[in-house]
């Protein structure tokens, strides 16, 4: 505790008066949060910590140390949230591609428009495949 050293007895005894009229509670509640952002941030992010944080300043407008935490956490939680978003976003436009090129390879395939594929239309599809089978078996697959 060499800091101390630096410290005037003024500043000491205002030190020791803001850390006891903390709440405890507070402060564990943030340095949970704050751990639990060491393990996964992007599920604490996902399961309310943000809010959590919210709570906690809210019922300390106060307290400079709660407040000072919570921020620190607040932001750490934001980059995940930010970062998560554009994992979605990527994933998105990766499935809105696919699925046009699906639609687009299913649409080849519906020779009738119908917007699906009957017995003939998929013994068609097979036989491209290089599978050859006859309309019957495509009907009794479909069956089952």
């Amino acid at each position: 505790l060499s800091f101390l050293g630096a410290l005037s007895i003024d500043d000491l005894q205002k030190v020791v008066t803001e850390l006891s009229s903390m709440d405890a509670t507070a402060i564990a509640g943030l340095d949970a949060v704050r751990e639990l952002c060491d393990h996964d941030v992007d599920q604490v992010a996902l399961y309310g910590g943000r809010e959590l944080c919210s709570v906690i300043t809210e019922a300390h407008p106060d307290n400079a140390h709660v407040q000072t935490m919570a921020v620190a956490v607040q932001r750490r939680l934001k980059r995940s949230h930010r970062q998560s978003l554009l994992k979605q976003q990527a994933v998105a436009s990766v499935h809105d591609e696919l699925f046009e090129q699906y639609k687009k390879n299913f649409d080849a395939l519906d020779d009738d428009g119908t917007g699906s594929l009957d017995a003939e239309e998929l013994r068609q599809l097979f036989m491209e495949m290089g599978l050859k089978v006859t309309l019957d078996e495509v009907k009794e697959w479909i069956k089952e």
